[in-house]
């Protein structure tokens, strides 16, 4: 599986990345997706689902989720994980027209402003050290 995973995982975030894929498919490629990486060690297979869940953030039913496994990873051991996610969600960043909205159990409402300042702060921050006290 260590083999397979990686590259199925670099696949499906360039097929969401082109928006090659249904609707429909979203809340089981998050299933699938969040399965593969829970409780990983594997640098690789982390690193690659980056785009899997970035690319997941353009359906609202999922978005939440989505974004709650990348702030995951921000928080993971491994700083070349860390400077990935954060580069990714820089960019999605960007890319959001107006007000994020995230759907859930409360559903709730990023505002423009506050992502120009989230942008702000996830690109000023020097994922790549491992000094704890940086990172806080």
């Amino acid at each position: 599986a260590k083999r397979f995973m990686a590259p199925l995982l670099n696949t499906v975030g360039i097929l969401l990345a082109q928006d090659a894929v249904p609707r429909e498919f979203a809340a089981e490629f998050l299933q699938r997706g969040v399965a593969v990486v829970k409780q990983s060690r594997d640098v690789t297979r982390l690193r690659s689902s980056i785009a899997v869940f970035v690319g997941l953030m353009r359906w609202r039913e999922v978005k939440r989720k989505a974004l709650e496994m990348l702030l995951q990873f921000l928080g993971y051991s491994f700083p070349t994980v860390r400077q990935a996610t954060a580069q990714a969600l820089y960019i999605r960043f960007l890319e959001e027209d107006g007000d994020m909205e995230l759907l859930g159990e409360a559903p709730a409402s990023v505002p423009s402003s506050n992502l120009s300042e989230i942008s702000e702060l996830v690109s000023l921050t020097p994922w790549a050290t491992d000094d704890t006290d940086t990172l806080q």
